[in-house]
Parts: C-alpha cells; sequence; structure tokens
C-alpha cells in the first residue's frame, strides 16, 4: 500500500491542472511493477503521445488512453507504435467477423498485444468463444464480452471445454444465490481463467462475499467482477475481506479521498495485487488490465 501511495503521489505532482484524479489511481496501480526509477514523466509523455496520435474519435483520445500509457509504459514499449500496431490488429480481428470497434474491442486487441502478436488461430478462438457464449446467452453476450474472450482464446484451451466451464461456473454461481445478468456472466468468465475446480471457485467467491458482508460491506451485482479477482489469489476468504475493508476506509480517509464505489474497486485490485492475483500470471495480469481500462472508462463516464 505504501508504494502505491507513493507512486500516486508522484502522478500528482506531475500531472496538469485538468488531469482526472480517478484516472491516476488506477494509473498507479498498473505501474506499480515498473522497473523505471521514476515511471511518472514516461507515463504522462506516454500518455500525451497516445492521445496525439489517436483517431479523432478513437478509443485512446479518450480517458482509457491513462490505463493503457501504463500498462505500455511498465513494459517498457514506444508510445507511437501502440496505435499503428492497435489498428493492424483491429483489421486482422474483422477479417475472422470480430467487427466492433467500440471500446470493448479496443481493450481486447491492446491486452492481446501485451501477450504478443496473436495468430490468426488465437482470434478464431476468440471469435468461436464469443459464438459459444452467445449461444448459452444470447441476451447477455456482445461487445462487452470481447477482452475476456481474448485473453481466455489466448490461453491456448479448447473452445468448448472454455465455454463449458465457463457455463458451469455461471450457473454453480446462480445456485449460490447470485443475481444473473452481465456482471454474473463477466465474473464466471474471470474465473474461468483459473484451472481450479469450478466447485472450489464458487465456494470461495461465494465465501469471499459472505465474508466482507458480514463486516458490513454492501456487494451487489455491480461488485461481482472485483470480487471474482479476490477469490483468483486462493486467499482466505476473511483475510481477504479484512485487508479489503482496512484499505477502502485508508483510501476514503485520503487528503484527496475516494469517493462512490471507486474505493471497494480499487482496494480489491490493491488486495488481489497483494496477495499475487497477476504478479507471476500473465493471463491475470492481462485481465487486470482489461478491468482497471473499463473501470476508468466507467469512472470517466459517471463523472462527466
Amino acid at each position: 500500500m505504501r508504494d502505491y501511495e507513493s507512486l500516486f503521489a508522484d502522478l500528482l505532482r506531475h500531472k496538469r491542472w485538468n488531469t482526472d484524479v480517478t484516472q491516476l489511481r488506477w494509473a498507479a496501480l498498473l505501474l506499480k511493477s515498473s522497473k523505471l526509477d521514476d515511471p511518472a514523466p514516461a507515463f504522462f509523455a506516454a500518455a500525451r503521445t497516445l492521445q496525439r496520435n489517436a483517431r479523432w474519435f478513437g478509443a485512446l483520445r479518450g480517458p482509457v488512453r491513462y490505463a493503457f500509457a501504463a500498462a505500455w509504459t511498465e513494459r517498457g514499449g514506444d508510445p507511437d507504435t501502440l496505435q499503428p500496431e492497435m489498428d493492424r490488429l483491429l483489421r486482422r480481428m474483422g477479417e475472422v467477423d470480430l467487427r466492433d470497434r467500440g471500446l470493448a474491442a479496443n481493450i481486447a486487441a491492446f491486452v492481446l498485444l501485451l501477450r504478443g502478436t496473436p495468430s490468426v488461430v488465437t482470434l478464431t478462438r476468440m471469435h468461436e468463444l464469443l459464438i459459444a457464449w452467445r449461444a448459452d446467452h444470447p441476451w447477455l453476450t456482445g461487445p462487452d464480452d470481447y477482452p475476456l474472450a481474448a485473453l481466455l482464446a489466448s490461453t491456448g484451451r479448447c473452445v468448448p471445454g472454455t465455454a463449458r466451464r465457463t457455463e458451469e461456473l455461471y450457473l454453480g454461481l446462480r445456485r449460490a444465490g447470485f443475481w444473473r445478468g452481465n456482471s454474473l456472466q463477466a465474473a464466471a468468465q474471470l474465473l474461468a481463467l483459473s484451472d481450479e475446480p469450478v466447485e472450489a471457485l464458487v465456494w470461495r467467491t461465494t465465501a469471499v462475499i459472505s465474508a466482507l458482508r458480514s463486516r458490513k460491506t454492501r456487494v451487489g451485482p455491480g461488485r461481482y467482477s472485483a470480487v471474482a479477482t479476490l477469490a483468483l489469489t486462493g486467499a482466505l476468504p476473511s483475510q481477504l475481506a479484512d485487508r479489503v475493508q482496512a484499505v477502502s476506509t485508508r483510501l476514503r480517509g485520503r487528503r484527496r479521498p475516494v469517493g462512490g464505489p471507486w474505493a471497494f474497486e480499487l482496494a480489491c485490485a490493491l488486495v488481489a495485487d497483494e496477495h499475487g492475483a497477476g504478479s507471476d500470471l500473465p493471463t491475470l495480469a492481462a485481465a487486470r488490465i482489461a478491468m482497471v481500462s473499463q473501470q476508468g472508462a466507467a469512472a470517466a463516464s459517471a463523472a462527466s
């Protein structure tokens, strides 16, 4: 937590007057593992470059550029190459009938690039996975499922098995009392990144929510994905709940407090990072970047 706070404070010192502070909170999370002694100047330079190179109505002109700049900087990437690489990948995605060009599609393309240039096999697997999900949930599955479809496709697992596992997780969580809908499907997709048995993942996710609620923390459908990231750590539910509560309280009590639901979302991300979710597993690290990108965009939308 101290490293995160010092990095966030450093970003505040370098920011312009009109930079959204909420975006910097998420960016600091992604920059924590940077090997640069002082990542703030490189991060802001990358964000400016992404905005300058972006299409007029492109995703990188919006607030998501901060998450992209943080992840790209953390990996030592050249910001001048990102827009052309994403354009090429989006064209290739269109060749396998992944034609959406919205925010979720751009996030999917970005996290695929972070894992290396994807093969046509990976892109085809992503398309087939979306078709399989749509067969199970035609009213839920859409472009917003692109990022996690991309991540699951990049693991090389077979499509029928991955789709079946995702559905088993969805149904298992439904039987445990979770509300059906997009939020539950996203949580099931996140949990499907783990190789643990479905029953163990459902139990741990349910136990984390129970532990949070016993500490007077509200956990509605909109927080299912944040809880899923905690469950992926494998840590004890009671320990996770205690830590989330402590970090949330600390974030709300800072000189620049985190308001609304974002204290909980950010606390979950920080606690998951503390317990190793994504630190040694490239797939989960990319999932975290996808979630941070979406949360940052949602925060900007709510503030507008």
